[in-house]
């Protein structure tokens, strides 16, 4: 950028009237560094690349289900996992098939 306005500030300059561009202006100033504490240098309120919250619904765990169709119907096959109160799990898995009659 900086480059960009010497361009522009020696093209005008021959072409007619000088005008005063103060070049220390448009160098954003460092940012200020404490060695005691974690320093972020960045544009305030630049929403572009700002990271949203995912909806917490979307990725909620659900039961794997796979399904194809098999001889003329479907075949499936689900699984699951039941906790039970004295600490035991049980896990299941279940074979569907369902056919038109």
């Amino acid at each position: 950028m900086l480059g960009m306005l010497i361009i522009a500030q020696t093209s005008l300059a021959t072409v007619g009237d000088t005008l005063a561009v103060d070049l220390h202006a448009a160098i954003a100033p460092p940012c200020v560094v404490k060695p005691d504490e974690i320093t972020v240098c960045g544009r305030q309120g630049d929403e572009t690349f700002r990271l949203r919250p995912l909806p917490a619904d979307k990725f909620e765990p659900q039961p794997l289900r796979a399904t194809t169709n098999f001889l003329g119907g479907t075949a499936g096959i689900e699984a699951e996992q039941k906790g039970f109160s004295n600490g035991s799990v049980s896990k299941q898995a279940k074979v569907t098939l369902r056919f038109k009659f």
